[in-house]
């Protein structure tokens, strides 16, 4: 098998196409750190999907094989033992080695990073207790549909777009785009307003959650001259079902803004004395 050419070119085409999906598919779901909910199908999905390019590459190989015979004569054979196998050895590298490149690539892009940061706020220890902290609202879940929030006189539109999530100011026509960048997909928006030091208009705080087995969220907090100040791509360590943002009042009448809710790993932003 795989020493005559044209008469082995359908089992080669097959065995190409077949063993090259194989190769990329398998290296990213064992490359991938932040597998899906359904990554499981993958093992079902891939063998089917190698089956079938298989199949077309059989057929196509048979297609050159016919075409070589009509064009050179049946008796027209190239004799070789290494060409066929060291090209069916080549593809399958290849795409096992773009494969893996894709996912480093894919898994670079959604590390914690910070994109904005004014220099306005500070991570500092969260409360102990948050059963006085006002809690974020729900504003996205899995609707599609715009929605308003209504903040410190401004009344915004919330929307999901193709970079990620829009705020729009509805009366200045302002748009604050937050990435995507990473979340794979968005699955709930949270937000809450905040007064940053005592008696301040308040700030708009957020945060975008992806998808569960994504395990990144954006922290987003506004100011109330509708600028952004912070947008951080954080690791999400709270259960889907936590509500992730609350805000709590200080002694001094400032207010913090608490991501991760009680769950080990929450933090507080908070004002810098210089804001």
């Amino acid at each position: 098998m795989l020493s005559r050419t044209p008469k082995d070119l359908p089992w080669f085409c097959a065995l190409t196409g077949a063993l090259s999906v194989s190769a990329h598919g398998f290296t990213q779901l064992w490359l991938a750190q932040r597998l899906s909910s359904t990554g499981a199908l993958a093992y079902i999905f891939i063998p089917v999907a190698a089956a079938v390019v298989g199949a077309i590459g059989a057929l196509l190989g048979a297609l050159v094989r016919w075409i070589w015979v009509r064009v050179r004569g049946s008796s027209a054979q190239l004799e070789s033992t290494a060409l066929l196998p060291a090209l069916l050895a080549l593809c399958v590298g290849a795409s096992a080695g773009l494969a893996a490149l894709h996912t480093r690539e894919v898994e670079a892009a959604a590390m914690p990073r910070v994109f904005v940061d004014a220099g306005r706020f500070e991570r500092a220890p969260p409360p102990s207790d948050l059963s006085r902290a006002r809690p974020s609202k729900l504003l996205l879940d899995g609707s599609s549909a715009p929605k308003h929030y209504a903040w410190g006189g401004r009344l915004v539109e919330v929307k999901r777009s193709e970079l990620g999530v829009q705020v729009r100011d509805t009366s200045s026509g302002g748009v604050i785009n937050i990435s995507a960048e990473g979340l794979d997909s968005v699955t709930s928006v949270h937000v809450a307003q905040f007064s940053a030091i005592k008696s301040s208009p308040p700030g708009l705080a957020m945060v975008v959650t992806g998808r569960a087995s994504g395990k990144r969220a954006m922290v987003v907090l506004v100011s109330p001259s509708f600028e952004l100040v912070i947008e951080e791509r954080i690791e999400r360590f709270w259960p889907r079902a936590e509500n992730p943002l609350h805000v709590t009042r200080e002694s001094d009448e400032s207010e913090l803004v608490v991501v991760g809710g009680e769950c080990q790993g929450a933090y507080a932003l908070r004002a810098r004395a210089s804001y």
